[in-house]
């Protein structure tokens, strides 16, 4: 989530940890405030008095309404038994490792441009192994960023066109390079 999605989020007060309470000068409150409501803090009922009387300022009830819903978000939990803990890693762990792949966009419109080309109608859905392939034959962003180099060295000039000594030379030496490794990835 954006940092920018999560203030809206805070300042409309649908972010279940905290609660937003806004300035209100007239009313005794100079700064913006946001409590955290996984904060706990005791209060003894002997100290309730002394507490109401040094009230500055409360909430109306829409907001006593959000701040109920805010607080049922974290401890209002139907009372059912938690999946054993080796259960949920193993799923956790089938999930990150072998069902879900996270690619970018370019690799995301690679792979599905291979399935799109492939697919025919004898064979309209891809099993496991097919996707896992095309998704090994992703280029790789460093492989793409040396093809670029050695590309706008040929049309600048600088290089020959075709398999010549300098232009393996070139693809040897940044494929060899830490520095551009470091900042491409791979």
């Amino acid at each position: 989530m954006a940092l920018s999605q999560f203030l809206e989020r805070l300042f409309n007060n649908n972010e279940a940890p905290f609660f937003f309470y806004p300035s209100s000068r007239d009313k005794g409150v100079p700064d913006h405030m946001c409590a955290m409501l996984a904060l706990p803090i005791s209060l003894k009922p002997e100290h309730y008095q002394t507490f109401l009387e040094a009230k500055v300022a409360g909430i109306s009830d829409v907001f006593q309404a959000k701040l109920g819903w805010l607080l049922g978000q974290m401890y209002s939990r139907v009372g059912t038994p938690d999946t054993e803990p080796a259960t949920i890693k193993s799923l956790t762990k089938d999930f990150l490792e072998g069902r879900a792949v996270w690619l970018d966009e370019a690799s995301y419109a690679f792979v599905k441009s291979e399935i799109d080309l492939r697919k025919t109608a004898e064979a309209p859905v891809f099993g496991p192994s097919e996707v896992a392939s095309i998704i090994s034959s992703i280029p790789k962003k460093k492989t793409q960023a040396i093809d670029a180099i050695i590309r706008i060295a040929i049309q600048s000039g600088v290089l020959e066109d075709g398999r010549s000594p300098q232009r393996i030379k070139l693809r040897r030496f940044l494929e060899s390079d830490p520095d551009l490794a470091k900042l491409i990835g791979k």
